[in-house]
Parts: structure tokens; sequence; C-alpha cells
């Protein structure tokens, strides 16, 4: 998804977002405005399908340029860590979070 401008991105996710809190070397403590997804996946394995979770934040990626793997992120009074921070080049950036 494509924004024109820093503002856009802000509205977009504070729209559909939610305050989450971030903890970590780089980052330290800040409070950021991010869409949590952690939707089913199914994995076909040798002879049947697990369902999997896939907790995921969409953030404005100027929000969140020190967030790094191994930060912890605080969503919906659970912990998780950060397992990778993607920068789509849009502005936005998506951070693949494992539960803690």
């Amino acid at each position: 998804m494509m924004f024109e401008t820093l503002e856009d991105r802000k509205v977009f996710v504070k729209d559909f977002g939610e305050r989450v809190t971030f903890r970590g070397t780089t980052i330290g403590f800040k409070q950021v405005v991010a869409i949590f997804d952690n939707e089913y996946a199914g994995i076909q394995g040798e002879s049947i399908e697990f369902a999997v979770s896939q907790p995921l934040l969409t953030c404005v990626t100027d929000e969140v340029s020190g967030v790094a793997f191994g930060d912890t992120v605080e969503v919906r009074s659970k912990t998780y860590k950060v397992a990778l921070v993607m920068d789509n080049g849009t502005g936005m950036s998506e951070i693949v979070l494992e539960r803690q």
C-alpha cells in the first residue's frame, strides 16, 4: 500500500491501530501506534496440515527506526520478541513477532 505523505501513514495507522510499547537497547522505551495482526496459517506437514499463528505489527517506519531483532514489545498485555523488521519501502514497516 502506498501513502503520499508521512501524515497519511500516521492517519492510517491511527485509524486501524492500537498503542504498543517497545523496549530495547537502541529504541529504549517507546510507545507507538501500530496495526496488530495474528492470523492463523496452515502449514502442510508430511501427512497433515498444522495451524500456526504469526503475530505481526504494521508501523510507520519513522516511528520504529530503532527497533531491532531481540527487542520486546507489549501488545494487548502480552509480551512478544522482535524476530524480523521489514521496511517495505513505502514508509511503512512490518515487524514479525514471537510470543514470549
